[in-house]
């Protein structure tokens, strides 16, 4: 499991590789010792380390003798658990109407049993599920009971998982109130812990969410501009105009990295002297975008020159 989260984290395919040695061996030895629901558990995990490097045949293989095993056990909540993670491959797969329905049964196994950490991963599985096929409002409600059923039973990385996983299916069908609610509660409840894994989900969910803001406020800014537009009251065409030649200047600055050559380049002048006067004069604001400029080094002229005098005396010696 540490070479596995090892792999992950450093996307080492040599971890992944001792990984399925390490599991392998594991299942031997458990076999050999008469484990079998140990067994049956690494099997899981081995079928669900497949499943991460798309080697999927064998991942159903090592699936199936899970399922086997723990039904043998008559351990109904554990071949649940397996459902739930063949879900998981099957959604990978992208077959997921499968995906859907071995979620849902493992779902519907787990309610009946006392196992309410492994119903909340289900449960947040079925939501992901539902999702991607469009269904939105059962998603909205399996992920929000996958939440609750975390946090009663006090999993709380399994909360935390559940409000990132609502953020990465449902940003674009929930209120923006709803997806900040979503990361500060996912924040508060994954502070802690230690799994990479979830720290970049935490990143990539904020840059979701930062990028839903920034959308929001442009959306709003257009809105209150397109509102002062519809009336002539203090209107000024000329000061329309410079408006207009800053916002163009400021996106040329920002695309080149504040290079005025560059910047004048993309903007149509034949000389950068020209924007630079135009910044000067009429949009001071910019002085800051541009870079820095740096000075012409004296020693690049001294060398010209004295490659000059040095040509000068041959060809008078000539």
């Amino acid at each position: 499991m540490v070479l596995r989260s090892l792999a992950g984290a450093e996307q080492r395919e040599d971890y992944f590789d001792r990984a399925l040695i390490e599991y392998a061996a594991a299942s031997y030895h458990f076999e050999q010792a008469g484990h079998q629901r140990y067994r049956a558990r690494v099997e899981n995990n081995l079928g669900y380390l497949l499943c991460t490097i798309r080697n999927f045949d064998e991942a159903h293989t090592h699936l199936n003798r899970a399922r086997r095993l723990f039904l043998d056990l008559e351990d109904l909540g554990g071949a649940a658990g397996v459902d739930e993670t063949r879900a998981r491959a099957l959604m990978t797969e992208d077959r997921l109407n499968e995906a859907e329905r071995f979620a849902h049964t493992a779902v519907k196994t787990l309610e009946r049993g006392g196992e309410q950490s492994l119903l909340a991963e289900a449960l947040t599985t079925h939501g992901t599920v539902l999702a991607r096929m469009g269904k939105i409002a059962r998603a909205r409600a399996s992920l929000q009971r996958a939440i609750e059923v975390a946090q009663t039973s006090g999993d709380l990385e399994g909360a935390g998982r559940a409000h990132l996983s609502t953020i990465e299916e449902l940003s674009q069908q929930i209120s923006i109130d709803e997806l900040v609610s979503n990361y500060k509660a996912a924040l508060d409840l994954l502070q802690t812990s230690q799994d990479p894994a979830t720290t970049r989900r935490l990143i990539s969910c904020a840059q979701k969410v930062i990028g839903t803001l920034d959308m929001v406020d442009d959306r709003d800014a257009d809105a209150d501009a397109s509102s002062n537009r519809n009336s002539w009251d203090g209107f000024s065409f000329k000061q329309e105009v410079l408006d207009y030649e800053k916002v163009i200047i400021s996106r040329a600055l920002r695309d080149t990295g504040g290079a005025v050559t560059k910047a004048a380049r993309l903007l149509g002048f034949h000389h950068h002297q020209s924007l630079i006067a135009l910044i000067n004069s009429r949009h001071k604001g910019l002085l800051g975008v541009r870079s820095a400029v740096r000075k012409r080094r004296r020693s690049i002229i001294k060398v010209g020159q004295d490659g000059g005098r040095k040509r000068a005396r041959l060809a008078s010696k000539a």
